[in-house]
């Protein structure tokens, strides 16, 4: 993957509980675990300066997959609340790990499990506290 990553910031209760699950999942699943662990380590646990729609657990997002141009939404969730049928996508998964952190208008690059390099765009954040828009 060539192209810069783009800033991220992790609340600190969301880094702290990551760090513990991607730790504990080095074994079971490490390709994501890696991918996730990385991302934690140069993750920001300041708020950006300006007010800035990010992903966090529980997030309702909308984003595009820029290799296919479709859009898709979905919520961000631990793997115990994860249900592809409700549209809830594990931080444990590929995807799950490359939104984490991502404001609204980023791009990041992320690696499918049968290794093939992908990038996607966040286009809406919503978090659980708003309403519907």
């Amino acid at each position: 993957m060539t192209t810069a990553q783009p800033a991220l910031f992790i609340p600190a209760p969301d880094y702290d509980r990551l760090m513990a699950m991607a730790e504990g999942a080095t074994r079971s699943e490490p390709d994501v675990a890696d991918f996730l662990l990385q991302e934690l380590s140069r993750a920001s646990l300041t708020p950006p300066a300006r007010d800035a729609r990010i992903v966090t657990m529980g997030s309702h997002v909308r984003f595009r997959d820029e290799t296919t141009g479709c859009d898709r939404e979905a919520q961000l969730v631990y793997p115990e609340q994860a249900n592809a049928a409700a549209q809830r996508i594990s931080i444990l998964t590929p995807v799950g790990a490359a939104l984490i952190g991502l404001s609204e208008g980023q791009t990041m690059q992320w690696r499918t499990r049968d290794g093939k390099v992908k990038s996607l765009t966040v286009l809406k954040v919503r978090h659980e506290t708003e309403k519907d828009a």
